[in-house]
Order: structure tokens, then sequence, then C-alpha cells
């Protein structure tokens, strides 16, 4: 299997990683970076299900592959980055020290 190549610093950047349950802004940047990085896990679920070494994680690639190429994970994948944009916005507004209801109305 092929090896991606990685600018210094891009992996930390547009890693994914496990969403915190508290932290809605983590949910936020799970979602955007899944949608950058949406060809680069298409191809390694393509790699993956050519060249697994199980048939269960083949077929396991090839489960996922077919599923993230539907109109409706994409759907879902652009509209809930958009909702959690909005919602982090507002968030940021909340937590600055001297932050006012009525500028935190005006964000949204």
């Amino acid at each position: 299997m092929g090896e991606l190549t990685t600018g210094t610093g891009l992996n930390q950047q547009f890693g994914l990683s496990r969403a915190c349950d508290t932290r809605w802004g983590s949910h936020y940047k799970s979602f955007n970076n899944f949608i950058i990085m949406f060809g680069s896990i298409l191809e390694v679920l393509e790699s993956l299900a050519l060249e697994a070494r199980s048939m269960d994680e083949r077929a396991k690639a090839l489960g996922h592959l077919e599923a993230y190429q539907t109109f409706e994970i994409a759907f879902m994948l652009h509209l809930m980055r958009d909702v959690l944009a909005i919602t982090n916005e507002l968030n940021k507004c909340l937590q600055k020290k001297r932050a006012r209801y009525c500028k935190c109305h005006a964000t949204c």
C-alpha cells in the first residue's frame, strides 16, 4: 500500500480525532477535517478494499467506501458542518469574558 505525503504540521492541523463530548468546537473541527480529507479517506478505503489481508477487513472497507459515496452522506456532512459553524461562533462569543447577549445575538 502506498504512503500519503504530508507537509510539515499538516497531520496535526487536519487530523481526524474523536470529538470531545462537551466541546462543540471539536465536533465542528471533526466534520470540517473529514470534508477536507474526504478524497484521501476514499483513497485509503479503496486501497484497503483491494489489498487488506483478511476478507473481513476488505468487506468493511468496501462497505464504508460504498456508504461514503452516497448523496445522503455528502449532504449530511455539509449540513452538519454548516450548523456547527454557527454554534461554534456563538460558543466562542459566549465564552469571552465580557460577552454581551446583544453582541452574541447579532452574530447569529
